[in-house]
């Protein structure tokens, strides 16, 4: 039988076409959605993803105190790169190492530019292969573009 696993170059072409759907994307959120029914849509029933996306919703707006929406913020950049359910649990404790931080930074990178779409997509599919970036580093560069970012945290206000 081969490999079944997807190339790097099929996971690139994958989130260049628009992410887990490999098709045009549609948002799971609706306007009218209240936190707990985009937790529910994003985490589509992995227990790993609800943790992660129940923390960031809390702690979201302290972590990062210059995002519009606080907590929600998260929620919102994770809909928007089609990144859910397991996918959600593996680019929080593979690719950012079960830190919280370092996963809202990581997000908050793709949309300050320094991160593009299809590295985040490829990292959370879990081909370490395609992981072609340091979270530590793309913490580094978060904190020196929003120098309040993580400051809560460091302070031991947010997990």
């Amino acid at each position: 039988m081969g490999d079944l696993a997807p190339s790097k170059s099929q996971l690139e072409r994958r989130a260049q076409q628009g992410g887990e759907a490999g098709g045009e994307m549609m948002s799971r959120v609706e306007l009218t959605d209240t936190p707990k029914d985009i937790i529910v849509k994003l985490c589509k029933g992995n227990p790993g993803a609800l943790r992660v996306l129940v923390d960031a919703f809390q702690s979201g707006g302290t972590i990062d105190p210059d995002a519009l929406f606080g907590g929600v913020h998260v929620l919102l950049e994770l809909d928007e790169l089609d990144i859910v359910g397991p996918r959600i649990w593996i680019l929080y404790k593979d690719v950012c190492g079960q830190d919280m931080v370092t996963f809202i930074a990581v997000l908050r990178a793709w949309q300050l530019g320094i991160l593009q779409r299809t590295q985040l997509v490829a990292a959370s599919a879990g081909w370490s292969p395609c992981v072609d970036f340091n979270p530590a580093e793309i913490l580094a560069q978060v904190k020196s573009r929003l120098p309040r970012f993580g400051e809560a945290a460091a302070s031991g206000g947010a997990q």
